[in-house]
Parts: C-alpha cells; structure tokens; sequence
C-alpha cells in the first residue's frame, strides 16, 4: 500500500540518496512493486515519467525540504512498510501477506501471467516480494530468468545476482538469494524454454532443481532432464555461482560477461544463458548459448525463460 504524494519538496540531492535506480520501468505500479522486492530495506520511491527510471530510498524523504519538484517526478512512501512509523493498524500482518509460491496462487485459482505478491521466502525478512508467475493446465510457475529485449546488462556482480535485477516486464534476474529459498523450502522442478532467431523452440525440463545457500556460492543442482533442447544444463551440476567480481574457479565470468554456474578448465560451459543476447541471427561464444539437441554454440538466442515450481 503506497500514498502519492504530488508536489512534494524533494531534496535536489535525492538521486544521490538512492539505494538502488532501476532504468526502463515502464510504469510508477513497477516502480512501486520493486520496492517490494527489498521488504523493510526500501521504504519510498520518486518514479520518472520521462527517463522512465524507479529510484529507491531506504527512508522517507518528507523530512527533506528544497524547491518542487517538477512534474515528472512522483513520490511514493509505503503505509504497511515494516519499520514505518505511521504504519496504520489496518495494514496486513507482515507475515501473512501473500500466498508462499506461484504454484500456491494456481492452486488458488488464478490463471492469468503476471506479477503477484508471495511471502518472502528469506526467512531474515519481513513481507512480501514481487515475482512473475506463469500459469499452464499443471502448475503455477516463479520466472526466475527472462531475456528477450536485450536491454538489460547481464555483466553483473555478485551483490546484483544476489538481489536480482532488470524488469518484471522484460529481462531480468530473480535473485540467487531467493532462488535458494524458494528451491530450499520444497522440493522444485526447473523449466526452460529457448527460441532461436531462426524461430525453433526448444525446452528442457529438470524434475529436480535446487541452488544452494551463500556458503555454497549458489551451487547448482539439477538431474530428471526431459524435453528436446539436449541436456546441457547437467554438465553444471555440483558447481558454484561466479560472477565477475567472484571468479569460482577461474575467470570465466569476467571473460564472457556474465554471471553463471561456470566449470574449470578449458571449457567454461555446454550451456550459458546469462550471457549477452543475440540481436541478430550471428552468434558466438559470448552470446547466451545452448549447446544441445538441434542447438550449437553458434545458435543464436533471441528468448530465453527461466522458470520454477514447487512439487505439489
């Protein structure tokens, strides 16, 4: 729950003052569900209608005085923020705000593709979180990876994979920290789907998926593969997240510019579809890859998702 604020003083400083700035969000009800994305981290936002950037502020800026703000700038505060003062006592309880998965939601009844609220999975915060869920005849789907604009730069550190990045609308990635949790509570199935330029769809589908915690960088775990991409994503199994700024084992991340589950050795990877995304048919070793079934390393990706479900 948000309260708009138009006019408001804002301090000429407030960019300055952001903890976090997301490019392209499309809209201020965006802007306003990325804040959820933090819990009690995040307690307002300034949204941009013309840049079309979302600012985020670990704490309200009402206390703040300079010239107004101009028209294009729209301030939101949360009401039911954990840590709010003048949280009003019709707010949700904290811990009772959401359902617990995508798959939940289906099993409630809900149909239609898009963002949702589910509790947050970390059990060290309070809240709801923000996620993207998919929906076929089975079972509810958290979309934890979406390339399909290009626009969004996967060449990420750890602190960025960690949280998550880019558009609930576009490209973006979920977060390894609630990757972990959501595969850690239950017992997940992993699904992947991939387009080429050429226009062929192939999937690949895990029975058993999980990432481990921190202290594991993240490892991967995946088997039960089925579908008619080729099972790449097995010869990752068993090994830790890297991104550019913690290379495990070697330097694969900063080579190719992303973040992923990287081998050591010669061959960094048979799969790795954090890499950048093709924008034309021409492909090659540091565009995302897939390496099976009909797929090579010169297959250029034009769309690639990422999505989870929990067992029942």
């Amino acid at each position: 729950m948000y309260r708009r604020l138009p006019q408001l003083e804002i301090p000429t400083s407030y960019t300055d003052a952001a903890m976090s700035v997301i490019d392209q969000c499309k809209t201020a009800s965006e802007c306003t569900l990325s804040c959820q994305r933090y819990k009690y981290y995040c307690e307002a936002v300034i949204y941009d209608s013309e840049d079309k950037t979302c600012e985020l502020h670990a704490s309200a800026l009402l206390n703040y005085t300079s010239a107004t703000s101009p028209n294009n700038l729209t301030y939101y505060e949360s009401l039911c923020a954990f840590t709010s003062p003048v949280r009003p006592n019709d707010c949700p309880d904290v811990n009772e705000l959401g359902l617990k998965d995508c798959q939940e939601i289906y099993q409630r009844g809900f149909r239609q593709p898009g963002l949702y609220n589910i509790r947050n999975p970390d059990p060290n915060q309070y809240g709801c979180l923000a996620v993207w869920c998919d929906f076929d005849a089975e079972s509810g789907w958290t979309v934890i990876q979406r390339r399909e604009n290009g626009d969004v730069d996967f060449s990420r550190t750890w602190a960025d994979y960690y949280y998550g990045f880019g558009n609930y609308s576009g490209d973006y990635w979920f977060g390894n920290l609630y990757i972990h949790e959501l595969t850690d509570i239950a017992s997940s199935k992993l699904n992947i789907v991939m387009r080429s330029w050429e226009g062929v769809e192939v999937v690949a589908n895990y029975s058993q998926f999980s990432v481990g915690n921190y202290a594991e960088r993240y490892k991967l775990t995946v088997s039960g593969y089925t579908g008619n991409a080729g099972d790449a994503l097995a010869n990752h199994t068993g090994l830790a997240f890297s991104t550019k700024d913690k290379t495990f084992p070697n330097n694969c991340s900063q080579t190719f510019e992303a973040g992923w589950w990287y081998a050591a050795g010669g061959e960094c990877f048979k799969c790795n579809l954090n890499g950048r995304l093709a924008n034309s048919s021409y492909s090659d070793e540091y565009n995302a890859v897939w390496e099976g079934g009909n797929f090579t390393f010169s297959t250029a990706l034009k769309y690639i998702v990422m999505r989870v479900s929990r067992d029942g």
